[in-house]
C-alpha cells in the first residue's frame, strides 16, 4: 500500500508540475491567457508555500501559505523579481542565497529570526520545462519546518544529557575515595562539552573553607583553584550561597554579580555564567558543584535539572566513598585490637602451657598419681586455647596481606598421627569411637606441614565437639595427582542453607554455636589456608546425618634434573627434600 501512495503521489507532482510549466509557458507568449484558475485554486489552498517564478525570476505566482512565510502579500508579490521580493521582506537577508541555488533542483533548509523565535524553513527547488524541453521556470516549495527542528533539538538534548548523567554515574562508581570519584565524575562532566568549566569544592572537616576537590577544562586540564581553600571574601560569598540551599545562576551581564568579590574573581578566570549547586546530604551542607561558561549560550532550560541530579549523583557517591572509608578503618582497628589482645593472651598462655608439660613430665619431681588427670585436662584446654588465639593471629595477618608460609613436600600420614596424638584425650573424655583409615603408599602433597596440622586440628576438634555419641573417622587416599583426606563424624549435621555460611569469618549456625561455642574462625581460616597451598575444602552434610569435610592437596611433584622425570613422593620412601622455598601469601 505505501508503495501505491508514492507513485500516485509522484503521478500528481508530476502532473503539477507540468501544469505549471504550461501555465509559465503560456504567460510569456501570451500575457492575455487567462491563468488555469482550477489548477491554481487548488494550489492556492496547499499548506505548503508555493511560489512560481517565469525564466525572468519574476513571480508569476504565488499562494496565501507563501505569502505569510516570506512576510508579503500576494498582490505586492506577483511581478516582482525575486532579488525584489527577498530585499523587501523582513527576513529576506536570511532567504537570499536561495538566489545562488535556484538552478540547483534538491532542498535546502534556511533558518532566520532571533535566538528566542527563530524558524527554520526547508526549500525544495524544481526547474519548470515546457513541452519543447526548455526551461520555463522554477517551482519553490516553502514549508515551514520549525517544531520538527526543535523537537528533534530537543530529542537529541535530552539523550546527551541522559548519557551525561549516565556516564557520570559510571565514573562515580569506579572510585572508592571521595576525591577519586569526584575528579573522575568532573572530567566526565567536562568532556561532554556542555560547559567550558567544572568546578567541585567539598567542605573543610572544620567548615573553615570550600575545599577544591576537581577543577576541569573542556579539555579535560586541571584547572588553578584544584587543591587550594578558598577563603576570604570569595569563601564567605559561596559559604552565603551554600546556605541557602538552592541552585542559582550567576551571570557577568548584571552589575550587581560583576562589582562582587566572587563576579571579580569569575572575570579573571573568563567566565560568563556560573551555575551553582549546593550539595547536601541529610540536610548538611557537604560542598558545591560549579559550572561554567565562557558565552551566553547554554540557556535550556533543563540544564539546571541535569546539574542538580548530577549534584545529586556526587552526593551519594561520596558519602558512600566516605562510609566506606570509615569502615576500612574500623576493620583496620579492630584488626589491630585483635592482634594486639592475642599476642597479650597467648604470651602468659604459653607459659602455663610449658609448666604444665613440666609437670606433667615430672620436671620438679615425681607427682602423685591423682594430678595426672586433671593436668592432662590443664594441658587439653590450655592447648584448645591457643589454637583459637592463634586462629584469630592467623585471621588478622590475612586481613593485613601478612599471612606468607613455604610450600614443600608433606606426609599426610605424620600429620594426621600427630593431630590424633593431641586431641586422642578430647576424643577419649566423649566416649567416641574412633576410626582411621590411611591408603598404603600415599603420595607426599604439596603443603605446609604446620599448616596442614592446623587444618586437619580444626576439622577434627570440630567433629569432636559436634558429636555426641557415635564416633569421628579420619580417611586420607589419592585420586589422580590429588589426594583426599576428610573427617568425618556422626554429629548433629549441617543445613544445606549453612553449608557455605559456616567458612565465613565470625559465622557460626545459632544452634551449634550455643552448643559448641568458638570463635567462628576455624573453618574459614582453614579454607584460607587450602586455597593458598592449591587446594580446597569441601563438606557433604545434612541435619540429624552428621558431616564429611574433605580438603584436597596436589601430591607433591619434583622434576629430576638429571633423568627429566617426574618425581612422586611416597610415605614408603625417604622423605624427598623439600625444593627450594616457595612462599604464598593471603
Amino acid at each position: 500500500m505505501p508503495v501505491v501512495l508514492l507513485v500516485v503521489l509522484s503521478l500528481m507532482l508530476a502532473i503539477t508540475v507540468g501544469l505549471l510549466a504550461a501555465y509559465v509557458w503560456s504567460r510569456r507568449y501570451d500575457r492575455r491567457s487567462r491563468p488555469l484558475t482550477l489548477l491554481m485554486d487548488a494550489l492556492a489552498a496547499l499548506p505548503d508555500g508555493m511560489v512560481v517564478l517565469d525564466d525572468d525570476q519574476r513571480v508569476a505566482e504565488i499562494n496565501a501559505a507563501a505569502s505569510q512565510l516570506l512576510g508579503t502579500t500576494h498582490r505586492a508579490a506577483r511581478g516582482q523579481a525575486l532579488t525584489s521580493l527577498l530585499g523587501t521582506t523582513p527576513h529576506g537577508a536570511a532567504l537570499r542565497p536561495l538566489l545562488d541555488h535556484l538552478s540547483e533542483p534538491g532542498a535546502r533548509l534556511l533558518s532566520y529570526g532571533d535566538a528566542a523565535g527563530e524558524q527554520t524553513l526547508e526549500v525544495r527547488i524544481r526547474p519548470l520545462r515546457a513541452t519543447n524541453g526548455a526551461v520555463a521556470g522554477t517551482l519553490l516549495l516553502l514549508r515551514d519546518v520549525s517544531e520538527r527542528i526543535h523537537a528533534e533539538q530537543s530529542r537529541a538534548q535530552h539523550l546527551a544529557e541522559l548519557s551525561l548523567i549516565n556516564r557520570v554515574a559510571r565514573a562515580a562508581n569506579t572510585a572508592v575515595d571521595a576525591e577519586g570519584l569526584v575528579r573522575a565524575a568532573a572530567e566526565s562532566i567536562a568532556a561532554a562539552g556542555i560547559w567550558d568549566r567544572v568546578t567541585v569544592g567539598l567542605l573543610a572537616p572544620d567548615g573553615a573553607g570550600l575545599r577544591i576537590v576537581a577543577d576541569i577544562t573542556t579539555e579535560g586540564q586541571c584547572a588553578g583553584y584544584e587543591g587550594q581553600v578558598i577563603g576570604g571574601a570569595e569563601g564567605e560569598a559561596l559559604s552565603a550561597l551554600l546556605r541557602a540551599g538552592e541552585s542559582q545562576t550567576l551571570a557577568m551581564r548584571d552589575p550587581t554579580t560583576a562589582a562582587s568579590a566572587l563576579g571579580q574573581a569569575l572575570a579573571r578566570e573568563g567566565i560568563s555564567q556560573l551555575l551553582l549547586v549546593p550539595l547536601y546530604h541529610q540536610g548538611a551542607p557537604l560542598g558545591m558543584l560549579a559550572l561554567g561558561t565562557s558565552t551566553r549560550g547554554h540557556n535550556s532550560p533543563a540544564l539546571p535539572r541535569v546539574a542538580e541530579t548530577i549534584g545529586e549523583l556526587i552526593t551519594d557517591a561520596v558519602v558512600r566513598a566516605r562510609l566506606y572509608d570509615e569502615l576500612h578503618q574500623a576493620d583496620q582497628l579492630k584488626s589491630s585490637f585483635l592482634a594486639s589482645v592475642s599476642h597479650e593472651l597467648r604470651t602468659p598462655l604459653t607459659a602455663i602451657i610449658g609448666y604444665v608439660e613440666l609437670l606433667r613430665r615430672g620436671g620438679y619431681g615425681p607427682l602423685d598419681e591423682r594430678l595426672q588427670e586433671p593436668l592432662s585436662y590443664m594441658h587439653l584446654s590450655s592447648a584448645t586455647l591457643l589454637r583459637m588465639i592463634n586462629d584469630i593471629l592467623d585471621y588478622t595477618r590475612a586481613e593485613a596481606g601478612h599471612l606468607r608460609f613455604d610450600l614443600q613436600p608433606v606426609d599426610v600420614r605424620h600429620v594426621v598421627a600427630n593431630v590424633v596424638g593431641q586431641l586422642q584425650p578430647l576424643i577419649q573424655e566423649r566416649g567416641l569411637a574412633f576410626e582411621l583409615e590411611i591408603a598404603p603408599g600415599l603420595p607426599y602433597v604439596q603443603s605446609n606441614k604446620a599448616r596442614l596440622e592446623q587444618i586437619v586440628t580444626n576439622l577434627l576438634s570440630n567433629a569432636v565437639k559436634f558429636t555426641e555419641q557415635g564416633q569421628v573417622a579420619v580417611r586420607a587416599w589419592q585420586v589422580g595427582d590429588r589426594v583426599r583426606l576428610s573427617v568425618s563424624d556422626t554429629g548433629i549435621g549441617i543445613a544445606p542453607e549453612h553449608q557455605e555460611l559456616i567458612f565465613q569469618e565470625f559465622r557460626r549456625v545459632e544452634a551449634s554455636s550455643r552448643r559448641a561455642g568458638g570463635t567462628g574462625l576455624g573453618l574459614a581460616i582453614s579454607r584460607r589456608l587450602a586455597a593458598l597451598m592449591g587446594g580446597s575444602i569441601s563438606v557433604e552434610s545434612a541435619p540429624g546425618q552428621g558431616s564429611t569435610f574433605t580438603v584436597e592437596l596436589a601430591v607433591f611433584q619434583d622434576l629430576d634434573q638429571d633423568a627429566g622425570l617426574v618425581v612422586l613422593g611416597n610415605a614408603d620412601e625417604p622423605p624427598v627434600p623439600p625444593p627450594a622455598a616457595r612462599e604464598v601469601a593471603a
